[in-house]
């Protein structure tokens, strides 16, 4: 009989999930599990958008070249994530983690060599980039903007 603790979620036991290379890399590693997703995505290009998942395919680029998998691109629906590091995950951690994959796919990678940007991911640059992230929706889109989850990476 199985106890009550996280690792014992069919994500942990079932030999699906994967851990992100770049959460690992800024040493917030996150297991994503793909809870059920479109089978044979590449023969359906019509349901494809209904189970587009931009965070997890964002969170699951390649380091060394800011690809991504094609089993992380399309069809992935829902997926569950999950810190290996038994602290909670909060939505506005996530969102500054998906924030900053963003920022990567869009201004570093395609812009010059792919070792150099893996080489810029650390911890330290995600927190610079997560104080910012958070500055900024304070100021442009909510006055109750909680800045709770930079306790989680300071």
């Amino acid at each position: 009989m199985m106890g009550n603790t996280f690792e014992d979620h069919p994500m942990f036991l079932s030999g699906k999930a994967a851990i992100s290379p770049l959460s690992q890399k800024i040493g917030i590693p996150l297991i994503v599990y793909l809870e059920d997703p479109l089978e044979d995505a590449l023969h359906k290009p019509a349901l494809r958008k209904k189970y587009a998942n931009r965070i997890i395919r964002d969170l699951m680029i390649k380091l060394d070249s800011g690809s991504v998998h094609w089993q992380y691109k399309i069809g992935v629906g829902t997926a569950i994530v999950a810190r290996l590091d038994n602290k909670p995950l909060s939505v506005g951690l996530l969102t500054a983690m998906h924030a900053y994959a963003s920022m990567l796919l869009s201004k570093r990678y395609g812009r010059g060599d792919a070792s150099k940007v893996q080489d810029s991911i650390s911890p330290d640059d995600f927190k610079e980039f997560a104080i910012k992230f958070v500055d900024k929706a304070k100021k442009n889109f909510a006055k109750d903007w909680s800045y709770g989850f930079l306790f989680d990476i300071m």
